[in-house]
């Protein structure tokens, strides 16, 4: 039988995990699955993020979430240790322009 994880990533072409410790002990995570952001997503998440960064990833964390532990979005201390796990999300690869 497949676990969660296999069958989340069937589903979804770019699965993320986000980890992150219950307390000092590395051993005890919540864990959440998140999908890439859509472009309408990003949008939003790039006028946000200069003003209110807190807010903007906050609001990129819920809209990739897919499901997985609620104490992430509920607990201060884990919302703030997700959102700085979350640049891989919008990291974009760099392109090139050059006169021809």
């Amino acid at each position: 039988m497949a676990t969660t994880k296999e069958l989340l990533k069937e589903e979804y072409q770019e699965l993320y995990e986000l980890s992150i410790p219950r307390s000092d002990e590395e051993d005890d995570l919540a864990t959440a699955y998140l999908k890439k952001p859509n472009r309408k997503v990003l949008a939003v998440f790039m006028s946000k993020v200069n003003m209110d960064p807190l807010s903007a990833y906050e609001m990129l964390l819920k809209n990739c979430w897919i499901k997985g532990d609620e104490e992430i979005m509920e607990s201060d201390e884990m919302l703030l240790s997700a959102c700085t796990a979350l640049e891989p999300l919008v990291s974009f690869r760099q392109g090139t322009l050059k006169k021809i």
